[in-house]
């Protein structure tokens, strides 16, 4: 069995924190150094998620104006519906 890192189990701990409110309640979830490919893998394993990832990648778009915020974390929000996967780049979501 792999260990977990120390941002998988907060990563974990807030899914969990975000799930104990009410259903439609969402978490946002800035990791300045992105995430693993293995950790998103495991992470989107068989559970819908309520939670939204962002990177310091994600921000730098956001704050040089290529998208907003609030514009960034509808479609991220859209996405993680549709595909189940908490975090789609902002990348991902300018240039498709």
């Amino acid at each position: 069995m792999a260990r977990k890192t120390n941002r998988q189990i907060d990563l974990l701990g807030f899914r969990e924190k975000v799930e104990s409110k009410s259903a439609w309640s969402r978490g946002l979830f800035v990791s300045n150094s992105g995430f693993t490919d293995d950790g998103l893998t495991a992470f989107a394993r068989g559970r819908a998620t309520n939670i939204i990832g962002m990177t310091g990648q994600d921000l730098f778009f956001i704050l040089s104006g290529e998208i907003s915020l609030t514009e960034a974390l509808t479609q991220k929000a859209r996405k993680a519906a549709e595909t189940g996967e908490f975090y789609v780049p902002v990348f991902e979501l300018l240039h498709g």
